[in-house]
């Protein structure tokens, strides 16, 4: 992981409003350039992935924004199947990162 997951979440949160509120992206291409901002290191991996995603996911539930071009990848990134790597990527944050996830699940 590049880094923490309460440093990721604080990142993605000022992208978005830096970005979409600000500078007016759409909200697709804010979550691309956010995403871009962490693809090119080789720390970079899908637990960066899912908690980028899961985290633009949650402001747009809070701001009530529509969010389904990100659903399919949401499903995919949240797959039973991942969790465990997630765990051991996330160590002691990983409490805090699957109580975003069930909010998550709540709305898709």
């Amino acid at each position: 992981m590049i880094l923490p997951y309460i440093e990721i979440k604080e990142a993605v949160y000022d992208s978005y409003i830096s970005l979409h509120e600000n500078s007016g992206y759409p909200i697709q291409d804010t979550l691309f350039a956010t995403i871009g901002d962490y693809d090119f290191s080789d720390e970079y991996g899908q637990t960066d992935e899912c908690c980028i995603y899961i985290n633009f996911a949650i402001i747009l539930i809070n701001k009530n924004k529509n969010f389904d071009f990100m659903k399919g990848k949401l499903i995919e990134l949240l797959d039973d199947r991942q969790i465990d790597l997630y765990k051991s990527d996330l160590g002691n944050e990983f409490h805090e990162f699957l109580n975003d996830v069930n909010i998550v699940k709540c709305h898709l």
